[in-house]
């Protein structure tokens, strides 16, 4: 039985009935209208789409003058504003995007990209388990692995930004959780080891690198957002959205890198990472403090 606190035409009406029906009043008339619903407006992929329409409205706040007259020029010729313009093309390409792993599901053995740029990764192993966005993948310290061979979206010659969440489920050993390789030397390797703590490892291709290890230990089976941004001459290493280390490498040198790799390092693999990565994503910029600390924050249970 359905139950209201005011009457049914009344503007304070509330309750099982006043939760789904409006009213309105013109002149001498008083209108009562179902509440528009979005279609499924709770559903995983409705909140990745409002989490990409809430980082490229951020992003346009950070764009030159010259930048918005632009997109006002081009907008214009499909009577858009210029802001208008601006969310409809990055929504449509996700120019700043190379890679994006969401780990929700396995189609045909692989863990695809929802950037446009078709970098899935073969799945060897790793399941799908409920995880802090959706779903994630759990590897278990033996032979789990994502991988691919090399592709010039996961290097870096300007910018890059590496983001995603990592549960530890061990720290007995060294776990490598994402690894991108030369011949010789990781180009970026982000691990946990036997210290409880969080490091990343960056090298110019040539055997110069930097290491850069969190100040605190962390514990298992607790969820963290672990990030990287890299340019030249700034570095920096965030956990859980804060900024725990900086660095302030200059990269002089490139040199082709191997396979792209997530829970395990080098060719053949080995140090195997034991715990659960959920939505992976790269980008080609150096995404600024607040972004970072908002995506920290992100979470969806289905």
């Amino acid at each position: 039985m359905v139950r209201l606190k005011n009457p049914l035409l009344s503007f304070d009406a509330h309750g099982t009935v006043g939760d789904s029906v409006t009213f309105q009043s013109s002149t001498r008339r008083k209108f009562a209208r179902q509440k528009p619903r979005l279609p499924y407006s709770l559903t995983l992929p409705q909140q990745y789409q409002r989490w990409l329409y809430e980082d490229y409205a951020h992003l346009w706040l950070a764009q030159s003058a010259a930048t918005r007259q632009e997109y006002r020029e081009a907008g214009s010729r499909f009577h858009l504003t210029g802001y208008q313009y601006w969310m409809k093309y990055n929504l449509a390409k996700l120019p700043d995007i190379d890679a994006w792993y969401k780990l929700d599901s396995i189609s045909g053995g692989l863990a695809l990209d929802s950037s446009h740029n078709g970098l899935d990764l073969a799945v060897v192993g790793a399941g799908v388990v409920d995880g802090v966005i959706g779903h994630q993948f759990y590897f278990d310290g033996i032979n789990d692995r994502l991988w691919r061979a090399r592709d010039a979206h996961f290097d870096f010659t300007d910018e890059m930004t590496l983001e995603c969440f990592y549960t530890p489920d061990a720290f007995d050993r060294w776990n490598r959780i994402v690894s991108f390789d030369t011949p010789v030397n990781p180009r970026y390797l982000l691990y946990h080891g036997l210290d409880n703590k969080f490091t990343l490892f960056i090298n110019d291709g040539a055997g110069v690198g930097l290491t850069m290890t969190t100040p605190l230990a962390y514990t298992t089976k607790v969820p963290h957002h672990l990030a990287f941004r890299i340019k030249a001459g700034s570095q920096g290493l965030f956990v859980d959205g804060v900024w725990l280390v900086p660095g302030a490498f200059t990269f002089s040198n490139f040199s082709p890198a191997g396979p792209f790799q997530v829970g395990c390092y080098a060719t053949p693999p080995f140090e195997w990472a034991k715990g659960y990565v959920d939505h992976l994503i790269k980008y080609n910029r150096y995404l600024d403090d607040t972004e970072i600390l908002r995506h920290s924050k992100r979470r969806y249970q289905s």
